[in-house]
């Protein structure tokens, strides 16, 4: 009988996402999250807060809650800043996938439209440090070279 020849296209069964597992299989190990410490004082009594601390990293700390701050309207304040940022990006994804549509080549799509969100960003600090002339000239210098055929065809 003929031996079996795996597809080139197949991954080995050891690799994995990136991001999700080493080659061995073994997950990351999780960063554990601490209480912030300004939530207590020196006598191990609790402290409320007027504001978010400028030094609160949430992604070495645990959330705050309701009861961690002094008035009620400070929370529902924060919380409703945080829903004002998402309900922007959800916004701009759907302006995204309305440009794009569907189909076999959205995913694709919508990655040449953020690489070209990226370059306008990049353009834009070039010409802040750079000026406009400097940019100008870089861009025509990394223009593709017409071809004779382009030449003839404009002449």
């Amino acid at each position: 009988m003929a031996e079996k020849i795996a597809p080139k296209n197949v991954a080995p069964k050891n690799s994995a996402k990136p991001g999700t597992q080493d080659a061995t299989g073994a997950k990351p190990e999780k960063v554990k999250r601490i209480e912030y410490p300004g939530l207590l004082d020196a006598e191990k009594k609790p402290v409320k807060l007027d504001a978010v601390p400028a030094d609160f990293d949430p992604k070495k700390h645990k959330p705050l809650s309701r009861k961690n701050f002094a008035k009620e309207s400070t929370w529902l304040l924060i919380k409703a800043g945080h829903a004002e940022e998402l309900a922007k990006k959800y916004r701009a994804m759907a302006v995204t996938a309305d440009q794009v549509g569907g189909g076999a080549n959205a995913g694709k799509a919508k990655k040449l439209v953020a690489m070209q969100k990226r370059m306008a960003e990049l353009e834009a600090q070039l010409r802040a440090e750079l000026g406009d002339d400097a940019v100008n000239t870089l861009k025509g210098s990394l223009a593709p070279a017409e071809t004779k055929t382009e030449e003839k065809a404009a002449s």
